[in-house]
């Protein structure tokens, strides 16, 4: 299912997006594909939601990218 998504438009709708990174994350362990979500979805609000923040942390601390993370 995640190979078949595209990341700019899963991004653009907001609600739908939260909740496939979740699945992705913690259903199907495919950190590689949330974290690009994620990184899109962060690019389109402009830097400013926590939210999306903190879901690139965990996928990039479970993918071991820690100095990554940290930031």
């Amino acid at each position: 299912m995640a190979d078949k998504l595209n990341a700019k438009n899963v991004a653009k709708k907001k609600h739908i997006a939260k909740a496939i990174v979740d699945y992705l994350i913690y259903v199907e362990s495919n950190f590689r594909r949330a974290l690009d979500i994620a990184s899109e979805a962060t690019h389109m609000t402009n830097y400013e939601d926590w939210w999306w923040k903190a879901r690139i942390g965990k996928c990039q601390f479970k993918m071991g990218m820690i100095k990554d993370a940290e930031k």
